[in-house]
C-alpha cells in the first residue's frame, strides 16, 4: 500500500492534503498545471471564476486559491466519496470560495468560466491492468478508456460550451497522447492558441487551449 494512503495525508505544492483510497495521490506532474493556472491569473487579474474537473483530493483548487484568494470556484467529481476527502481539505484551509458539485465533467452546470482545469482518467485499460497502481488507487480516476481518450475527448468537446471568449483551459494528459490530443483541440478550437508543456521528465504532460 502506497505511504501516502498509510499515513492519511500527502504534500502538493508546499501544502499538505488528506488521502484515502477514494482518491488519487497527488503527484509532482500536477504541479505544472497549478504553475501555469496561477501565472495565467496574475497576467490576467480580472479573470476570476473557474471550474476544476475531476477534483479529487481538491489539490489543484486548493493550491491555486492559497495563491489566488478572489477566485470563484466550481469543482466536480462523480465520486461522492472523493468530494467528502475534498470537503475535507476545504475546511482544513478554512476556504469558502470552493463550491462541491457531484457531476460527470460539467453535466447540469450554466456558467461559464475564465478558467477551466481538469486532471482526468487518461491511462488506456489495458496498460492499466499491468500498473501497480492499479491495486490501490481508485480505478474510476485512472481508467481512461480502451485507448485513454474517452474522457478527454468528451471534455474538450463539451469544454467549447463553458470557457469566456478570454479563457483558457487546462488539462493534463499521458505522454504518449500529445499528437491526438492536438487534433482533438485543433479540431474544436480552431481558432485558439494551443500548446503542449512537458514536466520536469521531459514528457508532454499539459495541454493548454487559450481562446481569444
Amino acid at each position: 500500500m502506497p505511504l501516502a494512503y498509510l499515513i492519511g495525508h500527502w504534500s502538493f505544492f508546499g501544502l499538505d492534503f488528506i488521502v484515502n483510497s477514494s482518491v488519487l495521490i497527488p503527484r509532482p506532474e500536477t504541479e505544472l498545471l497549478v504553475e501555469k493556472a496561477r501565472f495565467w491569473l496574475n497576467v490576467n487579474p480580472n479573470s476570476h471564476s473557474m471550474a476544476d474537473v475531476g477534483i479529487g483530493s481538491g489539490c489543484i483548487s486548493i493550491a491555486l486559491s492559497k495563491y489566488i484568494p478572489d477566485l470563484h470556484i466550481f469543482a466536480t467529481d462523480i465520486s461522492w466519496a472523493a468530494l467528502q476527502i475534498a470537503r475535507e481539505n476545504i475546511k482544513r484551509y478554512s476556504l469558502t470560495n470552493i463550491f462541491l458539485i457531484q457531476s460527470n465533467l460539467l453535466d447540469g452546470i450554466q456558467e461559464k468560466f475564465d478558467l477551466i482545469c481538469a486532471n482526468l482518467p487518461y491511462i488506456p485499460a489495458r496498460t492499466l491492468e499491468t500498473l501497480s497502481v492499479n491495486q490501490y488507487e481508485p480505478h474510476q480516476a485512472l481508467n481512461g478508456g480502451e485507448n485513454g481518450l474517452f474522457f478527454i475527448n468528451s471534455f474538450i468537446s463539451a469544454a467549447t460550451d463553458y470557457l469566456t471568449s478570454q479563457s483558457i483551459l487546462l488539462m493534463e494528459i499521458e505522454c504518449s497522447q500529445k499528437e491526438t490530443v492536438l487534433e482533438i483541440a485543433k479540431h474544436h478550437f480552431p481558432h485558439s492558441s494551443i500548446q503542449i508543456f512537458e514536466d520536469l521528465a521531459h514528457l508532454p504532460r499539459l495541454l493548454m487551449v487559450q481562446t481569444s
